[in-house]
């Protein structure tokens, strides 16, 4: 918002043709730091639903002020889009648990499971489902690997693998250069 201020004052200060928006409000004689503040809020507002007192007063003005706001209304839209984005992944993760914790409930009811048995289970379902989702990452689930030149996998899997396998008792004893 600050260089949207900065654009918004200089369009009035450095605009010696045209009536402005410092002119239009009285503001052309006020200490530069009260107009870069007015023009502060000017810029505050038009991210904002807050109200403004102070407006474009020719085609410049006007059609800066709105590019700020189709740029505004283009940046609001990306951050609800991306928070939207986030809430739908988290409630697919929990809805994923869920219907996992009713298969079992409605196994379990069906095969007339006792309740002490059904409980122990549930306990241990909510004690390590979440655990078993966030299991390592494997090179398999990675698809882009699929597409990467031989040279580069094997130079791949010496960095992962190799630390593992010299540290291990039955190899440990071997000379990598071997």
């Amino acid at each position: 918002n600050h260089y949207i201020a900065c654009t918004w004052c200089a369009l009035a200060v450095f605009d010696i043709e045209n009536f402005t928006w410092l002119e239009a409000h009285g503001l052309q004689d006020e200490a530069f730091g009260y107009q870069y503040m007015c023009a502060l809020h000017w810029a505050l507002t038009q991210f904002s639903p807050a109200t403004n007192n102070i407006g474009p007063a020719n085609i410049i003005e006007r059609i800066f002020a709105i590019l700020v706001v189709l740029f505004a209304l283009v940046a609001f839209s990306s951050f609800i889009s991306s928070v939207t984005n986030t809430v739908n992944q988290a409630r697919n993760i929990l809805n994923n648990t869920m219907i996992e914790e009713a298969n079992i409930r409605q196994f379990m009811f069906e095969k007339g499971v006792s309740s002490e048995l059904f409980s122990r289970t549930q306990h241990y379902f909510k004690k390590t489902y979440a655990k078993r989702n966030q299991s390592c990452l494997h090179e398999k689930d990675i698809k882009f690997f699929a597409e990467v030149p031989e040279s580069l996998l094997i130079r791949l899997h010496e960095e992962v693998y190799m630390p593992v396998l010299t540290s291990s008792l039955i190899y440990g004893k071997l000379d990598v250069a071997e």
